[in-house]
């Protein structure tokens, strides 16, 4: 694969992705480090590969301001008592952003290229960190856009929304910017 192009989302939705094997890797690290350029080259945060168009559990994320980390068959445990809402934009889905839930803090795990050799790791993640990484595994996941919540942005215009009773208005608590970066909004959701 020479260049990485974004699928359309309805083909990187309900795909079953497999296991990176062993003998897969040195592969799978050669295509992050292009996910990786593309990510730094369109302001992304993170890219999964069912958005290439490749049906296997590896991504890619932000893990600081200035560097990315390649993720081999992904998973996480929430280390929160229970989830926030937040508003999530998607490299699939660029022109829309949607509310959903997520947990604030999580024990990540997955496999990284370490010392010439696959290692399995484990390490919490808080915060902006923790909700790329869960927004990233849904893709390597069961990932159905039916299953975001309800659209608070479209076209870069914020709509945010509120019960017709006028009960419950959504606040989030990060925001993605146009560039890609991600800012907290507010501590805490309405509960």
């Amino acid at each position: 694969m020479n260049e990485i192009v974004i699928v359309p989302a309805e083909e990187a939705e309900n795909v079953i992705c497999a296991d990176v094997l062993e003998n897969e890797v040195q592969e799978m690290l050669e295509l992050g480090k292009k996910m990786i350029e593309y990510c730094y080259t369109n302001g992304a945060v993170g890219l999964a590969c069912p958005q290439i168009g490749i049906k296997k559990k590896m991504f890619v994320y932000r893990k600081t301001e200035t560097s990315f980390q390649i993720i081999i068959n992904p998973t996480y445990y929430p280390t929160s008592k229970r989830p926030i809402k937040v508003l999530e934009g998607c490299m699939s889905l660029k022109e829309k952003a949607y509310m959903v839930s997520c947990f604030k803090d999580i024990q990540a795990v997955g496999f990284v290229w370490e010392g010439g050799k696959l290692t399995k790791r484990g390490y919490p993640l808080s915060g902006n960190k923790a909700i790329i990484f869960q927004h990233e595994c849904r893709h390597v996941g069961k990932y159905n856009t039916d299953d975001l919540g309800q659209t608070i942005r479209q076209y870069g215009v914020p709509q945010i929304g509120q019960k017709a009773d006028g009960e419950l208005e959504l606040k989030p608590l990060v925001e993605m910017t146009a560039d890609g970066t991600i800012q907290e909004i507010q501590e805490k959701i309405n509960e």
